[in-house]
């Protein structure tokens, strides 16, 4: 399937306080690496046709590190980023056709999901999640049932996987999945995009679920999730570090 990457990297970031009181969220180097940096370079190991970023706070700082780092990666700022991630994917659809996978830029991915996601895109709109993670009140829990998305929040009290933030939709849904995006611009623009997911599943479980149990990922929200992640890259240094990184400006 030929398709478009996405990030989502608009956010200002202050639960993330100190590290984003002089740069973006999107900036905010991990072990060396800006989280930019790394969705971009594993972006790259699916072989989109193109990658696009969504800037927004920080937006200068955001382009002229990716002119630096990966020129060839397309970039369109999202003025209004104090809005829900609906309006960042709203901003990025509108200059992609087809189909396309979607993440976020303060979600980090080893190597070794690469060719998970590549043999689960062949059809759909599909959501990944895992069943192997423990979940906190702040992650997107998922009721599922025959692999496909029946619900999700924040506060399911009964679920059986969690959302790990990646979407991918093929040219065939993608009209479907942009008149399930109208509609929660319509509701609310505060909203965020697995809102849009929400919408696909009622009442037609409209959205497939891919698999990415024992595949380990990191989420960068707190400096304690940092701290975090730097631990786990300091392990399995082989499975997070890619070819062609470089450091952050600054």
């Amino acid at each position: 399937m030929q398709f478009t990457a996405i990030i989502l990297a608009a956010g200002t970031g202050t639960r993330l306080r100190p590290h984003t009181d002089d740069r973006p969220k999107a900036l905010v180097p991990l072990h060396g690496v800006s989280l930019l940096h790394r969705a971009v370079s594993f972006l790259r190991l699916l072989a989109p046709e193109r990658i696009v970023v969504v800037s927004g706070s920080g937006a200068a700082a955001v382009s002229e590190s990716l002119r630096a780092f990966a020129p060839d990666v397309d970039v369109f700022e999202n003025s209004d980023y104090t809005l829900g991630s609906v309006v960042s994917l709203k901003r990025a659809l509108e200059q992609v056709p087809g189909a396309f996978i979607q993440c976020n830029t303060d979600h980090v991915y080893g190597r070794r999901l690469a060719p998970v996601l590549l043999a689960q895109a062949d059809a759909g709109i599909t959501a990944f999640c895992d069943t192997d993670r423990p979940l906190g009140g702040d992650d997107m829990k998922v009721w599922q049932e025959e692999g496909r998305l029946v619900r999700l929040s924040k506060t399911l009290e009964s679920y059986k996987a969690g959302f790990t933030g990646i979407i991918m939709c093929d040219a065939e849904r993608r009209s479907l999945f942009d008149a399930a995006h109208e509609a929660v611009l319509q509701q609310d623009r505060r909203l965020g995009v697995e809102h849009i997911l929400a919408v696909l599943a009622e009442p037609g479980r409209q959205v497939r679920i891919g698999d990415m149990s024992g595949h380990r990922w990191l989420e960068v929200d707190t400096p304690q999730d940092l701290e975090l992640a730097e631990q786990a890259i300091t392990a399995e240094p082989d499975a997070f570090n890619f070819d062609g990184m470089t450091e952050p400006d600054g």
